[in-house]
């Protein structure tokens, strides 16, 4: 289950929410601020509902131009305005890109320059018109979303955030993230598969098994994307890991193994049937093992040979602890079955590629019986 996560955007397929945000404003001299983004830059704006537009100085305006935050392209021309004392001053109108309040992201607003170089940062109606509906609580600034459509930088936002914290394997908050979005207006097929995805990696094995059910029922018949693949292995690591209902994690692994299309996959999904037959007390776990210790073993050591293989593994030239755990779980198998001598092989070699049940065992039960066998673990 190596498919990356990617393309958040294709999580959503329309968004329609009910909520508010509130903001803490900062009361400096008898005004009210509100800390504001624009074009990247932090900033304190009064929130002035008397204002006609957002302003600022020509000092503020110059530092923009400086670093870049602002272009010669988002100066719109030159006119006239009258401040607060009635004074008519000359100013520069300009187009602020993004202004970000809350989360909340307001695009290509209207601003002025005023030639003063001391005029203070006001945030005036052209954005506070494109607020909505606001509520003024002391110096709480609450924005009211009600049964509006988010707009395409609040999804974007969001797909963005869920993208964020699986690249960070913050899979609970991605679930939170991928949920609201459903709750408010479902998931697209890959969406439903992303959610799937973070179910089972975050262990919440009912919620992942619910999920994949939901999947498959609407989207089993029609997948183009190979998705369904992955959804079969979901379904089979919950059963298997969190509910321990090992046939059906066996089924689920079954269903799986027949959309392998490469040797890789094939393989480890076969090692997973093992250990659905190892916990069903089937012989069938002894079969599925050695198979994939022989595949696995051509991957790791292409150059030797089943034999020489073994000689370095009971010698202790050949470490690696993974691998001793699946001769670990062999020789468990063996000795299931009877197989004793056998299962003592496969646990010496366990042992000595470096799995430390294994040494343990050894240790205290079979040390004595292979007296000439050369421990070179402690």
């Amino acid at each position: 289950m190596k498919k990356q996560i990617l393309l958040f955007l294709a999580l959503i397929m329309s968004v329609v929410a009910s909520a508010q945000v509130t903001i803490q404003m900062e009361k400096e001299g008898g005004v009210y601020k509100v800390p504001c983004t624009v074009n990247g830059v932090k900033m304190k704006f009064i929130f002035d509902t008397g204002a006609a537009t957002v302003s600022m100085s020509q000092t503020m305006a110059q530092f923009l131009l400086d670093g870049e935050y602002l272009s010669v392209s988002d100066i719109k021309g030159v006119g006239q305005s009258v401040v607060a004392d009635g004074t008519i001053v000359n100013h520069a109108s300009i187009v602020l890109r993004d202004i970000e309040i809350g989360g909340l992201h307001l695009k290509n607003i209207k601003a002025t320059v005023l030639e003063s170089q001391n005029s203070p940062l006001l945030l005036g109606q052209t954005a506070i018109s494109e607020l909505g509906r606001i509520t003024i609580d002391g110096n709480k600034l609450i924005i009211h979303i009600a049964d509006n459509e988010l707009t395409e930088e609040q999804i974007d936002q969001l797909g963005e955030q869920a993208k964020k914290h699986i690249d960070a394997q913050r899979y609970a908050a991605a679930i939170e993230c991928i949920e609201k979005i459903d709750e408010a207006a479902g998931l697209s097929e890959y969406g439903l598969c992303q959610l799937c995805f973070c179910y089972s990696q975050n262990n919440s094995h009912s919620q992942c098994i619910k999920a994949c059910n939901r999947w498959l029922n609407e989207y089993e018949n029609t997948d183009e994307n190979g998705d369904k693949y992955f959804i079969y292995g979901y379904m089979a690591s919950a059963y298997l890991f969190g509910l321990k209902d090992y046939d059906k994690a066996l089924l689920w692994y079954q269903k799986q193994a027949s959309l392998v299309t490469n040797d890789d996959d094939f393989y480890e999904n076969y090692l997973r049937q093992a250990w659905c037959y190892e916990h069903l007390n089937s012989h069938k776990a002894v079969d599925y093992y050695y198979n994939y210790i022989l595949w696995k073993s051509k991957i790791l050591f292409p150059s030797l040979d089943e034999r020489t293989l073994t000689s370095q593994i009971l010698n202790g030239k050949i470490k690696n602890t993974d691998l001793g755990m699946v001769y670990y779980s062999m020789a468990n198998c063996l000795y299931d079955i009877g197989k004793n001598k056998d299962g003592d092989g496969f646990m010496i070699s366990a042992a000595q590629l470096g799995y430390q049940l294994a040494q343990n065992y050894c240790n205290a039960y079979l040390r004595q019986l292979y007296p000439g066998t050369p421990w070179n673990f402690r």
